[in-house]
Parts: C-alpha cells; sequence; structure tokens
C-alpha cells in the first residue's frame, strides 16, 4: 500500500482549506470567487495540465453539473476548466475541448474548487454542486500508464463501491453532523493495481470529485 504523492489534487483540497476561512467571514460572493482564482493561479501556474500529462492530445470533455440533493441538471451556471470558461445549456450539461492533464476546475457559486483528471475522450466531466454538510466522493479510476479506464476497482470509505464499465464511482458518506469528526480515509485497488490510499479530511462532510490513477 502506497499513499498519493503530491499532485494537483493535493492542491485544490490545500487550497479549499484556505478557502474555507474566508468563507466564513465574508458574504461577498463575487469577491471570494476572486480571491479563489488567483490562488489557484499562484498554486498552478498556468492552470492549465500538467507538465507530466500523458500526451499534448487535445479531447472533447462533456460532462453535466448535477444539483447534489436534487439530482437535477444546473442550467447556465459557468464552469471554468484550466482557464477555459463555458456555461451549462439548460439540462446542466456543458462541452470543452482539453489538452489532456490535470486540471483544477471552479464552479459558480461553489465555495470551493474542485479537481479533475482528463485522459481521453472517454473522460467524464460530471460534477456535483450543492453538497452542503453531506459527504460524497465520486469520479474515475484510470490506468496511470494508458490513461485508460479501469472497471471493478474498489473504493472504499468504510463502505465500499465498484466503479462502472467506464472506471466510474460514486461513494456517499452520508448527511448533517459528522459527531467526533474522526479523519477520514479512502481506498482505491484494482486486481493487478498497486492499492493507494488518499486522506479526506475530518469528518468526511463535503462533496468532491476525486480522481485517481493505479499504478500497476
Amino acid at each position: 500500500m502506497c499513499f498519493v504523492v503530491a499532485s494537483v489534487f493535493d492542491i485544490v483540497r490545500i487550497v479549499r482549506n484556505a478557502f474555507q476561512t474566508a468563507v466564513a467571514v465574508t458574504s461577498f460572493g463575487a469577491l471570494r470567487r476572486g480571491i479563489l482564482t488567483c490562488m489557484v493561479a499562484l498554486v498552478c501556474g498556468t492552470c492549465g495540465h500538467s507538465s507530466s500529462t500523458p500526451s499534448p492530445t487535445d479531447v472533447d470533455v462533456a460532462g453535466r453539473v448535477t444539483d447534489f440533493p436534487t439530482g437535477a441538471g444546473v442550467p447556465a451556471i459557468g464552469v471554468t476548466i484550466g482557464g477555459q470558461r463555458t456555461t451549462t445549456d439548460g439540462a446542466g450539461q456543458y462541452t470543452v475541448r482539453l489538452p489532456i492533464g490535470d486540471y483544477v476546475v471552479v464552479v459558480d457559486r461553489e465555495p470551493s474548487p474542485l479537481a479533475m483528471m482528463v485522459r481521453g475522450s472517454w473522460t467524464h466531466g460530471d460534477l456535483l454542486v450543492n453538497g452542503g454538510m453531506c459527504g460524497c466522493r465520486y469520479g474515475g479510476v484510470v490506468d496511470r500508464q494508458t490513461g485508460k479506464p479501469i472497471a471493478g476497482a474498489t473504493v472504499s470509505v468504510g463502505t465500499s463501491v465498484t466503479t462502472d464499465a467506464d472506471g466510474w464511482y460514486r461513494i456517499d458518506g452520508g448527511c448533517g453532523s459528522c459527531g467526533s469528526c474522526n479523519t477520514a480515509v479512502a481506498t482505491f485497488s484494482a486486481n493487478g493495481y498497486k492499492t493507494i490510499t488518499v486522506g479526506l479530511g475530518r469528518g468526511f462532510r463535503d462533496v468532491q470529485r476525486l480522481d485517481v490513477s493505479l499504478e500497476r
């Protein structure tokens, strides 16, 4: 078993934790989003694809922005990925063309950024918003070398789920108070791959996309 090393996903967690303090002390949404964008830009440089990406190939990433409590698509909301901004249609759908890489994702009106691995045209661009005091992790599990999705991988955070044919998973941790708020971890494993463990912080009480690549 090994632990995930620093990446754009670790950066997102650092920025999110720092930004939550700003959310608590100001009600100016536009100002918060501006501060967030600057923080992400400072940490990520260009906020584009990682220098360690598999290839510079451009792919079309399609996804849906979904309201977590209702499951409905969120229309006319802005999504910024790697410096490219787009807006969802009436059904909450969007499409953006990106080089293969690791990205910080900012959704308008969301208090913290998300992270996304783009590895090919098979990448799901789905995003959940308005999570409130609920805990959820979702995303794709891919082969680190090829970028292809891994079907049948196991994701465990207390309970376990299995990735589907597209390597996609979702695991929910409930809503409301987390009680003593013990530190939670997620474990990702698949036949023929090294198991990795990712820290989720105290309480597992936020909704975040968590894409993972596994190494043979």
